[in-house]
């Protein structure tokens, strides 16, 4: 490029067409814009610079929208369905964990009276209740593992 601007000052003879046209597009694109004063020497590589980080942030764009379309087609679901899904299972516990509240307290009730009949009821209905809770547990530690995951992505 210093080579074509010395020739411009050197000698005005030159034909800049011919000059111009064996110089590649983008180099052509940058002297004119330097020509005609749109742009500088200095602010010219910055430019090029600018439209090389365009080129990567379409490309990283690209390459986000290509992963999303990859968890949609092998059915990953999105972190909201996850976060909805562990709200669900948290609802869920916390009623389990009061049913479970409230069948010790019957439990209790009933064996200060001594009435050893129901108790084996209450007992069972308590086992599976907390097993019940378990599975909950069990589901919702699956979904923030998946949460996780997800966001690794």
């Amino acid at each position: 490029m210093n080579d074509l601007a010395r020739s411009f000052v050197i000698d005005r003879d030159i034909s800049y067409v011919e000059i111009l046209g064996e110089v590649p597009r983008e180099d052509r694109i940058q002297i004119m814009n330097i020509m005609l004063g749109i742009s500088t020497a200095e602010t010219g590589p910055l430019e090029n610079k600018e439209k090389q980080i365009k080129g990567r942030i379409k490309k990283l764009e690209a390459d986000i929208e290509a992963v999303k379309g990859f968890l949609k087609e092998v059915d990953v679901p999105t972190i909201e369905t996850i976060v909805g899904f562990e709200r669900e299972n948290k609802s869920r516990k916390d009623k389990l964990i009061a049913e479970e509240v409230d069948i010790r307290r019957q439990i209790m009730n009933k064996t200060k009276k001594r009435e050893k009949s129901t108790y084996d009821e209450i007992r069972t209905e308590i086992l599976r209740k907390r097993e019940t809770l378990r599975d909950k547990e069990s589901e919702l530690s699956t979904l923030r593992y998946q949460e996780r995951h997800k966001f690794r992505l």
